[in-house]
């Protein structure tokens, strides 16, 4: 069975919000693609030093995709801020320190070694928060998306070289309906998602 892609959503910040209300918000840069060991790895320092009720969330902004790999439809997730994360905190030195010496943890965006982080303003979380699911009931986005009445370059086939203009899209085929020019008559072609390029 294939395992289950969860992703934070905007229900579950706003309940985390409401249940530590006097919290705030702080980033976190870390190493690349390390985002959610990042995360473990802070709740981890954080239960060695006793200090977990201090941090009502750690949230890694990400969207669930899907895509068609041999016939089969792959969910994934592509994180909305790659190399970060955001922390809920009561900040104090215990959960900066916990935060700092986790594997994977690189800084916080606004701080230094000197003293705690400064937190985020209310109008950059909320800009965060609004790019998240509503809920788990959200349909997966297609991680290519195609627009009606873009015009693509075609890069394989009997059309290679010539433009067309998408008029359908079948994102269970990964396949296009495209409107293409041949000698001065306009026809219709349906081609695979890899056999057109954006132009540039």
């Amino acid at each position: 069975m294939a395992k289950e892609i969860k992703v934070d959503t905007k229900k579950d910040v706003i309940e985390a919000i409401e249940q530590h209300p006097d919290k705030k918000w702080y980033i976190v840069q870390t190493a690349s693609k390390s985002e959610d060991a990042a995360k473990r790895n802070i709740l981890e320092q954080l239960r060695v030093r006793e200090s977990e009720d201090k941090v009502g969330m750690i949230l890694v902004p990400a969207k669930k995709v899907s895509e068609m790999k041999n016939g089969q439809k792959k969910i994934s997730q592509k994180k909305n801020y790659p190399g970060y994360i955001f922390v809920l905190a009561d900040m104090n030195e215990s959960v900066m320190v916990s935060i700092r010496e986790a594997s994977k943890v690189l800084s916080f965006v606004e701080g230094n070694a000197e003293k705690l982080p400064n937190p985020m303003k209310t109008k950059d979380i909320n800009d965060v928060i609004n790019q998240l699911d509503v809920d788990d009931d959200v349909s997966p986005t297609h991680k290519v998306v195609f627009e009606e009445g873009e015009e693509l370059t075609i890069t394989e086939g009997p059309f290679q070289s010539f433009n067309g203009v998408v008029k359908g899209v079948n994102y269970e085929k990964e396949e296009l309906n495209m409107s293409v020019v041949i000698f001065n008559r306009e026809t219709d072609i349906n081609i695979k998602f890899k056999h057109v390029e954006r132009i540039t």
